[in-house]
């Protein structure tokens, strides 16, 4: 399989269509905008299940994901942020700062310090004290105009996924011309055609740059998933020759063989498990074991009273 291929599923929410159940089977998560708003879910009930997985691809799982518009603000409120009303509403061909933190970003840093883009909303995400989070651009009205979870989850509030005839159609969206001639007036749908075409090259160069960027983010963590995964791999595979080597010095040495001590089976189930197991040691008392003997095949194990239950106890002499 060539990995360099991007194998995009495409699930329109609105259609009726289900977001699947499984989500391992997804590099990436891109979450375009809508003419609803984030409390919605009474009229838009599908957006429930949205949410829901967007925080466990994002929390849980800790995978690449792109929010925009919409998508932007379901990630802050997920994070622990507020959407609120915009004051005023944010709708033009208008200028996104990005700031000096962008340089060693994997998204950004290859952007310009303003770049143009297309807003068209009403609301924004607000008071976002996630210590997780960090803020990548901003505008006159919209603080949280690009921010990044961690390293791996962006919000963009405005509309980086724009051609040439995106003011047109959209136009045609009842709420999205209501508002539009609502605060730029009833010739503004020509006037901001206009203008987007003005500068369509600049935002298409944007658009590509942040999608290759993404991909590319999304690729490489992958890979060191993979690499992550077989490095744990290959330490289980190192453990269990440890073990097998155990049991072979095991039997070596025969009947007479006194097995080994509570401290060296703990130390060794300390590796294999990779986990902390906490002991004191303590005086030996009527009934404790100095040694485990094993056979091949099955670990004899001595359970401890029960006032021994919250911790490990070992004799002097282990």
């Amino acid at each position: 399989m060539n990995e360099d291929l991007v194998e995009t599923t495409i699930i329109r929410l609105d259609e009726g269509e289900k977001i699947p159940v499984n989500l391992d089977i997804f590099d990436g998560m891109i979450c375009l905008g809508g003419p609803m708003d984030t409390w919605m879910e009474e009229q838009y009930p599908w957006m429930i299940d949205e949410k829901n997985k967007i925080k466990e691809f994002v929390l849980n799982n800790q995978k690449p994901y792109l929010g925009i518009c919409l998508g932007c603000q379901f990630l802050g409120e997920i994070l622990g942020g507020k959407v609120i009303k915009s004051n005023p509403p944010e709708i033009g061909v208008l200028n996104i700062n990005i700031l000096d933190n962008k340089k060693k970003d994997q998204i950004f840093g290859n952007f310009d310090n303003q770049i143009k883009a297309l807003q068209w909303h009403s609301y924004e995400v607000s008071e976002l004290n996630n210590s997780d989070v960090t803020i990548l651009g901003s505008s006159d009205i919209t603080k949280f105009q690009i921010f990044k979870y961690k390293n791996h989850a962006y919000g963009i509030q405005f509309h980086i996924e724009v051609d040439e005839n995106t003011i047109i159609k959209w136009s045609k969206v009842p709420e999205l011309k209501n508002a539009l001639e609502k605060y730029l007036g009833k010739n503004s749908i020509d006037e901001l055609d206009k203008l987007l075409r003005n500068n369509i090259q600049e935002m298409n160069n944007n658009t590509k740059k942040l999608y290759e960027n993404f991909e590319r983010a999304s690729k490489e963590q992958k890979r060191r998933e993979k690499n992550s995964k077989s490095a744990r791999v290959a330490k289980k595979l190192e453990q269990l020759k440890m073990t097998n080597e155990l049991i072979d010095k095991i039997k070596s040495r025969g009947p007479d063989f006194s097995g080994f001590s509570v401290l060296e089976i703990i130390e060794r189930t300390k590796s294999i498990l990779e986990v902390d197991i906490p002991y004191q040691v303590e005086q030996r008392r009527v009934g404790d074991v100095a040694k485990i003997v094993s056979s091949c095949s099955c670990l004899l194990y001595t359970s401890p009273s029960p006032r021994d239950l919250s911790t490990s106890r070992m004799p002097s002499s282990a």
